[in-house]
């Protein structure tokens, strides 16, 4: 399972660096790139604490993880909305 949590780091983390590039590129008026890299940011310190959890090192990230859990389903809906229009 640690393994599958440290590839999915690793891959948000990709993402991440791929969103801010294209925010610079970005002709829109609602900084949706800048949105889409702060949700795959908070991916990424889920995946984090996910590694940590599973690996028996900490589960001190566990609350943060939970409440960001629940943030990441109203960004991806505020980006999906928005993409609409596009």
């Amino acid at each position: 399972m640690v393994v599958i949590d440290s590839l999915t780091s690793l891959f948000f983390f990709i993402a991440i660096i791929i969103s801010f590039m294209n925010y610079n590129k970005s002709k829109n008026k609602d900084n949706l790139w800048l949105i889409i890299g702060i949700n795959f940011a908070f991916l990424f310190i889920m995946a984090i604490s996910n590694v940590l959890e599973w690996g028996g090192i900490t589960t001190a990230l566990d609350p943060a993880e939970d409440f960001i859990a629940m943030l990441v389903v109203f960004v991806w809906t505020y980006i999906f909305l928005n993409l609409e229009k596009y």
